[in-house]
């Protein structure tokens, strides 16, 4: 069987979405199909794609078609610029999937799979077997999508949450798959060099937060509990984009416990984590992305680099941890988060204890069991 994976992103991508979809990709390979990546990708960047492999550190054994597209930047100096920039270039890229659909005929038993919605009204326009990864349910728009989402052949929904809010919609339930995202556990595997040696001796406890700096990602919450703890502690925060890395670090350079070291090769990631002394997932409870959509792999690869974990009790991450694997602590509050901090610090035993149980559930949530499970969903 093929699978044609169609992805509107740029890759390599600093973001989150590019890792997992490359790493679904490898993983579909794996559990024995073929698979094509198809992305767009303007004129003057053709061969960026083909980058990918080395970028994330995965296997090439699946193809990138690189789709030649007019990047329409133009528009983000119109009004609504973001909103008008994202429908045209959803609108070049579905008229090059047609185009490139004429030339190239898509074997009988071949699904098309993708993670954008907007693109389903095209992809069931080309071909009758479409699999639709649902991360979102965008809120304006839903009534103008239901119809595809109600004939495509399987969704794959990321969180329980998604796929309640699905059925409420109409959404047949037999429909939707409940998949979470996942982990490379051999990344995690054998003694790694301590990247904190040098300026972050274990003088001072570590308390890691990896991943993007966006409000709904709740690391403002987490710099803001580092001023409050009493014990000795480096509290660390890895990732972000330039911008959002240059304002936290303006916002929060009053808290000499706060160090923000900005964005590190993704292959890099395993190291940091399993070297620090606790791991924090501090969502939002404030936006619906993090409540119900988000199925984080930050999550994950908490849980496979063996190093206790507090998260913010929220619905999304109830989903995989629990008072048996992970602290969870109320979110949005800098006092409770900063209470659970000093907790773990003062229980080494019982945070030992649950960081082993994650470690052992992790080993359900790798790439390649993923990509068996969607599999056996999509293979009827």
């Amino acid at each position: 069987m093929k699978l044609i994976y169609i992805a509107n992103i740029r890759i390599p991508t600093e973001k989150a979405h590019g890792i997992q979809i490359v790493q679904m990709c490898s993983a579909f390979v794996h559990a024995g199909v073929e698979v094509e990546l198809i992305v767009p990708v303007p004129i003057k960047d053709l061969g960026k794609p083909q980058e990918s492999f080395e970028y994330y550190g995965v296997e090439k054994n699946f193809t990138i078609t690189a789709l030649p597209i007019v990047d329409p930047r133009w528009a983000l100096h119109l009004p609504k610029k973001l909103g008008t920039y994202i429908r045209l270039k959803n609108k070049r890229f579905a008229k090059k999937l047609h185009e490139h659909f004429q030339r190239n005929k898509i074997s009988t038993g071949a699904k098309l799979y993708t993670r954008d919605e907007a693109l389903l009204k095209t992809l069931q326009q080309i071909h009758i077997e479409v699999v639709w990864e649902a991360h979102t349910l965008p809120q304006h728009t839903q009534k103008s999508y239901l119809p595809y989402w109600k004939t495509v052949k399987t969704i794959v929904a990321i969180t329980g949450q998604l796929k309640k809010e699905l059925t409420s919609l109409g959404v047949s339930p037999d429909q939707i798959a409940v998949i979470p995202d996942g982990v490379t556990l051999e990344r995690y595997e054998g003694e790694l060099p301590d990247p904190y040696a040098k300026k972050f001796p274990h003088t001072a406890s570590r308390i890691v937060y990896t991943g993007h700096l966006y409000g709904w990602k709740g690391a403002g919450v987490l710099a803001q509990a580092a001023g409050l703890l009493k014990s000795k502690a480096a509290v660390l925060f890895l990732g972000g984009t330039g911008a959002d890395i240059a304002a936290f670090k303006k916002k929060h350079a009053h808290t000499s416990s706060v160090h923000v070291l900005g964005r590190k090769p993704h292959k890099d990631i395993p190291a940091y984590q399993k070297h620090a002394d606790i791991l924090v997932l501090p969502n939002s409870a404030s936006s619906k992305i993090s409540t119900t959509y988000t199925s984080p792999l930050k999550l994950f690869e908490y849980m496979a680099s063996g190093r206790p974990i507090i998260a913010s009790d929220i619905p999304s991450i109830r989903e995989i941890l629990s008072d048996t694997n992970a602290f969870l602590a109320p979110p949005d509050s800098p006092e409770k988060l900063a209470e659970m901090i000093e907790f773990v610090l003062a229980n080494p035993e019982e945070a030992e204890k649950r960081a082993r149980q994650a470690r052992k559930e992790v080993e359900h949530y790798t790439w390649d069991e993923r990509a068996h499970e969607i599999l056996n969903q999509i293979i009827q």
